[in-house]
């Protein structure tokens, strides 16, 4: 299983999740994410160039190139570094941004996928009808889920890591990357990436949402995937699509 970090923070981030994960019988492979970065040889606009769709589900922004490209070069790595078959099968973890991410890696290389899994995903809770309503929203929910994190760091030492980490990072990347990040979780609309990913390439879908994420709430996210659900049918007595409310 591949796990795929949120935004800004790294691998560092979901350190406790890539244990649970390993302890369940998986080998895991924790990785990290590239800067999204506008006119670089590996950019946005040569790469949707060369592998753009006529049914491309995710928006063509910075953000979601440079991180679907993470997870295709994780796949590499993991067969190079290995000596793994090419046809190496993989599961997907993707949290937050990187929810994007491991969906638009799936649609481009379905062969290489075996079952996806969406923790607290961008792209559920884009209800406003203007992106800049949901920059807003963004913002103010991003300053509870602040507030949620301080609290979470007060009790473990991960988290106090994920904050160090956190700044570290940006003196390396760059600070321009944060607008990027708002813009494109406000952007993002997950539902038809989600039907295309079961539907057309028969990959096993899970979602998972925390009741109290600030940032992406419940009560935002569960009606925009219970549209997906509607929207498949009957199609998902052969490829699972499953939502799951964990509580606290």
């Amino acid at each position: 299983m591949l796990v795929m970090p949120g935004c800004l923070t790294g691998a560092i981030s979901l350190e406790n999740t890539a244990v649970a994960v390993a302890q369940s019988g998986y080998d895991v492979v924790s990785c990290d994410t590239s800067a999204p970065k506008w006119l670089s040889p590996h950019g946005s606009r040569k790469y949707h160039k060369n592998n753009d769709t006529k049914d491309w589900s995710t928006p063509r922004t910075a953000v979601n190139t440079a991180y679907t490209k993470s997870v295709e070069y994780a796949m590499k790595t993991y067969e190079e570094g290995l000596n793994m078959p090419a046809d190496q099968k993989y599961n997907l973890l993707g949290y937050s941004t990187s929810a994007a991410a491991v969906l638009q890696a799936a649609l481009l290389n379905p062969e290489k996928v075996d079952k996806i899994l969406l923790l607290a995903p961008i792209g559920t809770t884009n209800t406003n009808e203007t992106f800049v309503g949901n920059v807003l929203k963004i913002l103010i929910n991003a300053a509870k889920h602040s507030y949620q994190n301080v609290k979470l760091g007060e009790k473990t030492q991960n988290a106090r890591e994920y904050f160090t980490g956190y700044i570290d990072r940006q003196k390396i990347r760059g600070w321009s990357e944060v607008p990027r990040i708002i813009g494109n979780a406000a952007l993002t609309d997950l539902t038809e990436a989600i039907y295309q990913v079961v539907v057309e390439k028969g990959i096993p879908v899970g979602v998972i949402l925390g009741d109290e994420d600030e940032l992406f709430p419940v009560k935002d996210s569960v009606p925009m995937l219970e549209t997906v659900d509607e929207k498949l049918g009957d199609a998902t007595a052969d490829t699972p699509f499953e939502v799951v409310e964990l509580d606290g």
